[in-house]
Order: structure tokens, then C-alpha cells, then sequence
């Protein structure tokens, strides 16, 4: 993910216009950047359509403000029930996945905490990524 500074006042006129689902939770920039990066990162298993156009994230004092774009929202709800009917049993097959995503997920986060990273080099540590 990359930084780019000025989008707000680039985007200003989109932001004014449209409407925005706001939430607000304790977070920091750092673990954020992780549900992000997954987010937009190419997968098969994402619906083409699946994908929230922009978001907004405000951090202070260890709380975020998120804001997502309602018309995202719709446009991503309106497409998962449309399919929902044509493919019955999508959901039991989606969390079917999910949990063998999340059990790779825990075993490769327990690899990691075997280690003594203190033996690493800064740079070594990219392989972990």
C-alpha cells in the first residue's frame, strides 16, 4: 500500500457529495494497515464486485473513524443476495473457506512466535511478510 498525501483535497467535490457510513473503534494505524492490505490484495476467491471503491480512515488517540461510501455498500449487499439465490448454500461455503484460511492463518502466527526473532537482521525479517 502506498502513501498519497493530497487525496482528500483531490477527492474533495466525491467526498461532499456522496453519503458515508461512518464507524468509529479503538485502533491504530498499524493494524489497520493489515485488514487493508488484505482487502485489496488480488485474490480468485474475491467477487469482482466485492471491492469498496474508497475508505477513509482518521486516526487520533488510538481511535479510528472509518468511513466507507454507501453506494458501495448497496452495490456490494444488492450483488451477494443476488447471488445468494442463484447459488444456494453460498455463505455455509464462504465460512467452509474461511476457516481453513483462518487454521493456516493461526499455524503460520505460531511458527512465527517459536522464533527468536532477536536473531534476526531487519532485513531477514521481510521474509515473514
Amino acid at each position: 500500500m502506498k502513501i498519497k498525501p493530497g487525496l482528500i483535497k483531490q477527492d474533495k467535490k466525491f467526498i461532499q457529495k456522496n453519503q458515508w457510513y461512518h464507524q468509529r473503534f479503538d485502533g491504530c494505524p498499524q493494524f489497520i494497515l493489515v485488514i487493508s492490505e488484505a482487502e485489496l490484495k488480488k485474490e480468485s476467491r474475491k467477487f469482482v464486485w466485492g471491492s469498496f471503491g474508497r475508505h477513509w480512515g482518521f486516526f487520533k488517540d488510538n481511535t479510528c473513524d472509518w468511513y466507507i461510501d454507501q453506494q458501495d455498500i448497496k452495490r456490494i449487499t444488492n450483488n451477494f443476495i443476488v447471488l445468494s439465490k442463484q447459488k444456494g448454500g453460498l455463505s455455509k461455503g464462504l465460512i467452509k473457506k474461511w476457516q481453513t484460511d483462518e487454521k493456516n492463518f493461526y499455524q503460520y502466527c505460531y511458527g512465527i512466535d517459536r522464533l527468536n526473532l532477536k536473531n534476526y537482521q531487519i532485513a531477514s525479517l521481510k521474509k515473514f511478510i
